[in-house]
């Protein structure tokens, strides 16, 4: 395993689950990673307690669960790549090609091609799964690697395992603990790559080999600091030079970078951000309180209530007026 210098640093914890039933915290570990041969409980379930926090996104899900009790598994995980950062503890997976040991501060892929053993023992572990069809289909498009297969689970630098680290950290803190981000097809469908993009990054595999070691497509830095600026921003009256200053780029710089990296301009990623808002604001907002469609698009700066209620239409399929009355 590569030893990070600097132990990954804990995410927030915040339980939405919790039990000291063996047999249904067995339970919920099947269910929501997937593992399909089973799961073996310690044999003194007086002692025992699990915790577990879960949040769902399109296409990927970060789970993470904190138990004190010696647990065993038997995989492999169905239709699923999963990366799991281990904070406290430890975890074993053995395989017939694989004997991996992990502790605090490491990042790994499960084995995901063939049947495993796995044992976790007083673990706090977070694990990042991605749905394998799209990630395979994502490869396929940005490498023309048909055929994607993993050759390896260890990161290949502690480099990697940070950019890893803070591509999850990211996605966790600005679109699955963001209610409008988790409404927003967008935004939902801009972290599921971000997310593959990693992956492929940061483990051995057939896409980054056919690519010399590089995977095409993968965001810059310039790129993520000004979508964060603008979805942090979008209630601002901002304009591109804002967003280039915030990007710490020219103008001219920013715009081509977008084009070549989402085929967008930053400010039309700036409309569909402020678009996915004002659908929030529509959702909650009640007509006997005084919402009306002409406020709310005026809030995220549709000036125009008849365009921006045709704008609507196409992206969500509906009038804004029907979705503020449902």
């Amino acid at each position: 395993m590569t030893v990070v210098d600097d132990a990954l640093a804990p995410a927030p914890w915040r339980p939405g689950f919790a039990t000291t039933d063996p047999d249904h915290a067995a339970q919920v570990i099947r269910d929501s990673y997937q593992i399909s041969r089973g799961v073996r409980m310690p044999a003194r379930p007086e002692d025992f307690h699990f915790a577990q926090q879960m949040q769902d996104g399109d296409g990927f899900a970060l789970g993470r669960f904190r138990c004190p009790s010696p647990i065993g598994y038997r995989g492999p995980q169905g239709g699923v790549y999963c990366i799991d950062q281990v904070y406290r503890g430890r975890v074993g997976f053995l395989t017939s090609r694989h004997d991996l040991r992990a502790v605090a501060g490491e990042v790994f892929l499960v084995p995901n091609d063939e049947p495993w053993e796995a044992a976790t023992d007083d673990v706090d572990v977070a694990g990042m799964m991605l749905d394998r069809e799209r990630v395979a289909a994502y490869a396929a498009s940005v490498s023309g690697s048909e055929d994607l297969t993993f050759t390896g689970l260890d990161p290949v630098s502690p480099g990697a395992a940070h950019f890893w680290d803070a591509t999850v950290a990211h996605v966790r803190d600005t679109v699955l603990d963001d209610a409008v981000a988790r409404e927003s097809p967008l935004v939902q469908g801009e972290a599921f790559r971000m997310l593959a993009a990693a992956l492929l990054t940061t483990f051995p595999n057939t896409a980054r080999a056919a690519e010399g070691g590089r995977v095409p497509r993968v965001e810059p830095a310039v790129v993520r600091r000004a979508a964060q600026f603008m979805d942090e921003h979008a209630h601002d009256a901002i304009g591109l030079e804002d967003v280039a200053a915030a990007a710490r780029v020219s103008p001219r710089a920013l715009q081509m970078a977008f084009r070549r990296h989402r085929d967008q301009t930053p400010l039309e990623y700036l409309r569909r951000v402020r678009m996915a808002r004002a659908h929030q604001d529509l959702r909650d907002g009640d007509p006997t309180r005084g919402d009306t469609v002409a406020e709310i698009a005026a809030r995220w700066g549709f000036g125009n209530a008849g365009r921006f209620s045709g704008e609507y239409r196409r992206v969500h399929g509906c009038s804004p007026n029907e979705t503020l009355r449902r």
